[in-house]
């Protein structure tokens, strides 16, 4: 409201900033916030007010000049760091009069806190400061100590019909883009119950709404958890969930610190995150990683998953460890436990071979598909077998004398292609003489053009010299289906391209 309030607000938030800093410090560790201790430790407050004259006391005097430069706006503009060599950008509050309350854009102030008796325009104008959008921020927050804004109608000078036509504009603006947050809850409550919606109707899994507010017992509360992973299987629910929760937690952010949200949702956002986590890690779907969460709500659920002794940073399940094991001590049922063992498998073959071998990725994966196929419902043999197809996947492939370098990956390709040459040591070796003596020399040639890959032109002669000797093969498959395996040889050159260079290097040395 004046000069003087703008100077003693300034002086005052830096006092209770240390305070709550030296209650923080004084907490256990495992209690402290150190990213919230980081950024507070590195905030600034700066007072920007006209010049108040020589005859103002000197604590005045002292807040007019230290927020007068340029370089105040400038760093308040930008988006608070806490990198090294980025201290420009740690003026984070800014106490006003009447500077900046038009004409001011700064698209990363996200709130502002009105206790001035602004009126018409004024109003308009300043309260608009919030409304830019950018990356991260999706809405912008008027705290009114005044009480401006609960008469609006007042405070836009509008006491007859004809005051209200003419303030027709304004009032459609302001409702089109400002609402009570009283407002925004029942959104909130719409938003969780299509969450709720879509588990109980959608999926049909009983138990929802207890699940979320924690009233189940411990074991309808694991029965829920494993109808939800069976589930989750199809893409499409993981996909509907991720979009259902986002939306659900963006809501929340905007009301994050009230204090009736935080009593009937605090709990609930835990337990969905929680819920997020499993399906991640139960698929090895690294899509679902509460990235569209605000840091804060991240930091809820990261809180939660860990007072239950879960590591909350998303590890691959490695097959070649002891945590293949230690799925049958994770899931209580041996449907669940099948189910997570085949994902793990899945999610490792694909990692480890897609690229660098699809042919032999195809073979393991084909097994996948016969394990499920001939024990369907059978959990005890799902098990039996896929802990069989781990241990294969453990020794690793034997080397074999034939080949050099990633020839046994052109050689998979062809076998995924031949199925019989498994059984058929003459035909397999036929394969092997193809790839040593026609496609290798082919690949080799073509792999020392300096960059190949954006010369279309040279490619598509690699391209189609390796689809040339498939159709002279003399194999039938190869040669009704060279087009496709040739597209094949040619994605697992990019993907093995340094190795192929190297090799040839070597070669020609």
């Amino acid at each position: 409201s004046s000069i003087i309030a703008a100077a003693r607000y300034a002086i005052q938030i830096r006092k209770q900033i240390e305070k709550y800093l030296a209650i923080e410090e004084a907490k256990p560790e495992e209690e402290r916030d150190e990213y919230i201790l980081n950024r507070l430790r590195k905030l600034q407050v700066r007072t920007v007010i006209s010049n108040p004259g020589n005859n103002a006391d000197g604590y005045v005097l002292t807040e007019f000049n230290n927020g007068k430069a340029k370089s105040v706006l400038e760093s308040f503009c930008k988006d608070y760091s806490d990198e090294k060599g980025k201290e420009d950008s740690n003026i984070g509050i800014l106490c006003v009069c009447d500077r900046l309350l038009t004409g001011f854009d700064a698209p990363v102030l996200q709130v502002m806190y009105l206790d001035k008796n602004l009126r018409e325009q004024n109003l308009m104008q300043a309260i608009a400061r919030v409304n830019r959008t950018k990356k991260h921020k999706d809405h912008g927050i008027v705290v009114d100590y005044f009480g401006v804004l609960r008469h609006l109608q007042k405070a836009l000078g509008i006491y007859t019909d004809q005051d209200k036509e003419e303030a027709k504009v304004e009032l459609e603006d302001f409702d089109k883009y400002f609402s009570d947050m009283a407002k925004e809850k029942p959104e909130l409550e719409l938003r969780y119950n299509k969450l709720v919606q879509f588990f109980s109707e959608t999926l049909e899994i009983e138990n929802a709404s207890g699940y979320f507010d924690q009233t189940l017992s411990h074991e309808e509360d694991n029965k829920f958890i494993a109808d939800v992973l069976e589930a989750m299987k199809q893409v499409k629910w993981r996909a509907k969930f991720d979009i259902l929760f986002g939306r659900y937690l963006s809501q929340l952010d905007l009301l994050f610190t009230e204090v009736d949200v935080q009593q009937s949702h605090y709990i609930r956002a835990k337990r969905l995150g929680y819920l997020v986590y499993r399906i991640a890690y139960f698929f090895h779907d690294k899509t679902m990683d509460l990235s569209y969460a605000s840091r804060k709500v991240r930091s809820l659920i990261d809180k939660y998953v860990k007072s239950l002794g879960i590591d909350t940073k998303f590890s691959e399940m490695e097959i070649m460890s002891n945590d293949f094991v230690k799925i049958k001590k994770e899931y209580k049922n041996q449907k669940s436990q099948a189910s997570a063992m085949e994902y793990a498998i899945r999610y490792h073959i694909k990692v480890e071979l897609g690229t660098k071998d699809p042919g032999l990725y195809q073979m393991f994966n084909t097994k996948i598909e016969n394990i499920l196929e001939t024990y369907k419902d059978n959990w005890e043999m799902q098990i039996t077998e896929f802990e069989k197809l781990q241990k294969e996947l453990e020794s690793g492939e034997k080397k074999d004398p034939r080949f050099v370098s990633v020839q046994p990956a052109f050689h998979n390709i062809l076998k995924s292609f031949v199925p019989e040459s498994s059984d058929n040591k003459e035909l397999d070796e036929k394969l092997a003489k193809l790839v040593k003596e026609r496609i290798w020399g082919k690949v080799t040639e073509y792999i020392q053009i300096d960059y190949l890959w954006q010369k279309p032109a040279e490619s598509q002669r690699l391209y189609d010299a390796m689809a040339m000797e498939l159709r002279m093969s003399g194999i039938k498959e190869l040669r009704d289906q060279n087009k496709e395996i040739a597209l094949q040889f040619q994605n697992l050159c990019k993907s093995n391209y340094n190795e192929l260079l190297n090799y040839c290097r070597k070669q020609d040395k």
